[in-house]
């Protein structure tokens, strides 16, 4: 039972996070987005930054 409802509230995460994303591009059309892949860590030091960095020059 505690799986599933971490596991809901996950889901729940992710639906407001894709609404507040959705919000920003309506709000501001020009400025251009990309997603990037989830890290499995907290992104907080330079290593952390390069790896998003490169990961938004592929897209």
């Amino acid at each position: 039972a505690d799986v599933l409802r971490a596991h809901a509230a996950l889901a729940r995460q992710a639906i407001r996070e894709q609404q507040v994303a959705a919000r920003f591009t309506e709000a501001f059309p020009l400025v251009p987005t990309v997603s990037v892949t989830a890290q499995p860590a907290d992104v907080h030091d330079v290593d952390g930054l390069r790896t998003i960095g490169a990961a938004i020059s592929r897209s």
